[in-house]
């Protein structure tokens, strides 16, 4: 096993962080291939030694689809791209339950209700509390929410409604963003995380890899989502849609995903 690996796994099992710095985790990054059984080995000590929870099971809704004012390089649903995404409006109250109840049946934990856009409309978000009051009514099942930037004012309303988690990703770290999106501010975005976590949400919040980034900017990425204090990182891989800017992207390969 590499130096650096054995390094690491002892200071797991002595209580300590496993890394020190992000210059360690690039070198960290930069192990040859031949290294990845090692790598999760010692990755599974980490989970071991955070007492982790038990896994759960989220099932996700697109519950309104295109037409969205942002021109993130990598996403169908975005109005700048011209793709096969489908556009359809807000679903209505009766067709969320069904979904709700559909995964409660299927003994599903979790239901994500995401919707396209930079936030939904004033009437589109009154429309999707009074769903969630209604699930909450007549469906077992926990209620997240996905719907883009964040007020303290919504974020409160959402907590009324029902929703306890909240998923925002970041996308890509601040130092790549604008390789990504230009229609708004990485400092919205962060202001969302932020406002999610001072409510009381748990926050789920990450990005995709293999926007063109390098490792330095993914171990960037990950410093930002550490010092906002999330709760769960959702691990996302960029699949090429053609129509957007990104659509010609090579996977990144499996070693290094």
């Amino acid at each position: 096993m590499d130096a650096l690996l054995v390094r690491i796994a002892e200071r797991i099992t002595s209580g300590a962080d496993p890394l020190l710095s992000p210059s360690e985790a690039l070198e960290l990054a930069r192990l040859p291939e031949s290294a990845t059984l090692d790598i999760l080995s010692v990755a599974g000590l980490a989970r071991a030694a955070r007492k982790p929870a038990a896994a759960f099971t989220c099932g996700i809704i697109n519950a309104k689809s295109g037409r969205c004012p942002e021109n993130c390089a990598f996403c169908a649903q975005s109005a700048h791209h011209q793709t096969d995404s489908p556009v359809y409006p807000l679903y209505d109250t009766d067709t969320l339950l069904r979904r709700a109840e559909e995964l409660a049946a299927n003994n599903v934990d979790r239901f994500g209700i995401v919707t396209s856009g930079t936030a939904p409309s004033d009437r589109d978000f009154d429309a999707l509390c009074e769903s969630a009051l209604r699930i909450g009514r007549e469906v077992k099942i926990g209620l997240c929410a996905s719907l883009g930037l964040l007020t303290p004012e919504r974020a409160a309303r959402l907590r009324e409604a029902g929703f306890t988690s909240y998923h925002h990703n970041l996308e890509t770290s601040a130092s790549h963003f604008s390789s990504i999106c230009t229609t708004h501010a990485y400092e919205q975005d962060l202001e969302t995380v932020r406002v999610a976590r001072s409510a009381g949400f748990r926050v789920c919040s990450c990005g995709i890899f293999g926007l063109g980034e390098t490792w330095e900017q993914r171990i960037e990425l990950s410093q930002t989502l550490t010092d906002l204090g999330v709760d769960s990182l959702p691990l996302n891989f960029l699949n090429p849609i053609p129509g957007t800017p990104l659509g010609d992207s090579p996977l990144l390969p499996p070693s290094e995903a």
